[in-house]
């Protein structure tokens, strides 16, 4: 037993990639400006009330992709967050942005941005997280 608990415990003892360092394509950071929108819900809420106190915000994406130098294809789409961080395929979603940007390791890195217009495609959004709120 002290054997299987010794190797348990060296295998957990493997080193981890510098967190400091990217090796692989991902996000860095996203950005929105404005930063968040405070609105009035309720039961009774319609939904022109509801996206008339909501004004355009465009989102940013800090991508970097340390294995190659390439332009990138991109694809920046509205969905409401899932328990894995994708859009659930049967759920409402809206594609805000599609294209392709410079390799992102350039400096200054390209923007890749989209505007998130206060719409149907938004309204379809938010009120499939309002009814799948837990």
């Amino acid at each position: 037993m002290v054997k299987a608990l010794a190797i348990a415990l060296l295998a957990g003892c493997g080193s981890f990639e510098d967190p400091n360092v990217v090796i692989d394509l991902r996000v860095l950071a996203m950005t929105a400006d404005p930063p968040e929108q405070v609105v009035d819900v309720s039961q009774t809420t319609d939904p022109v009330t509801l996206l008339q106190q909501i004004v355009p915000a465009q989102v940013c994406a800090l991508v970097a992709d340390g294995n190659f130098q390439r332009d990138l294809r991109y694809t920046l789409t509205l969905c409401a967050p899932a328990s894995n961080d994708r859009c659930d395929p049967g759920a409402p979603q809206h594609v805000l942005a599609t294209g392709v940007t410079p390799d992102p390791d350039t400096f200054p890195p390209p923007p890749l941005c989209a505007t998130i217009n206060p719409d149907g495609n938004l309204l379809g959004v938010v009120l499939d997280y309002l009814n799948n709120e837990q």
